[in-house]
């Protein structure tokens, strides 16, 4: 972004110029985001920027104990955000790690949320999904794949 967004200016505005000083800030999964610019920063920005820093807030983490009690058994009623949050851990899980085989034990409704998270911002989807019961996206629980628990933790 920081790349693409200097060379915008200098293509668009003749007189203007991005500094070559950057930082990455945010909060929530964009304190997440945050992390990763910082971790891949030096290596992707070559000599042309100046990477400082990272700040991040609220970023989340320590997800595997609650998560591992999703499936169709699902021992409490869950909010609209708790739902739609999970559905972007389990996708974006699902991304990264396929071997995992968490899109073989969603369920039609499952599918739909996956879907629908890789796509929709937060609140319209936890809106969409409050009073939906939360075992409705899983065929078996998550924590009977095999390597979930290393993997989630990691």
């Amino acid at each position: 972004m920081v790349k693409a967004g200097r060379n915008y200016v200098r293509e668009h505005f003749r007189r203007q110029r991005l500094a070559r000083k950057w930082v990455a800030v945010g909060q929530s999964q964009g304190g997440a985001a945050a992390i990763s610019a910082a971790r891949y920063a030096a290596a992707l920005g070559g000599r042309g920027l100046d990477y400082r820093g990272a700040a991040a807030t609220g970023v989340g983490g320590n997800f595997e104990p609650l998560y591992s009690l999703a499936g169709p058994n699902v021992p409490v009623p869950l909010p609209g955000t708790a739902l739609a949050i999970g559905a972007y851990f389990f996708t974006s899980l699902d991304y990264v790690h396929p071997e995992l085989g968490l899109d073989g034990i969603l369920t039609p409704l499952g599918q739909l949320a996956s879907e629908r998270a890789k796509t929709e911002c937060l609140t319209e989807f936890a809106n969409s999904l409050e009073g939906v019961n939360g075992n409705f996206a899983c065929s078996r629980p998550v924590a009977s794949l095999p390597g979930w628990k290393e993997t989630a933790t990691e």
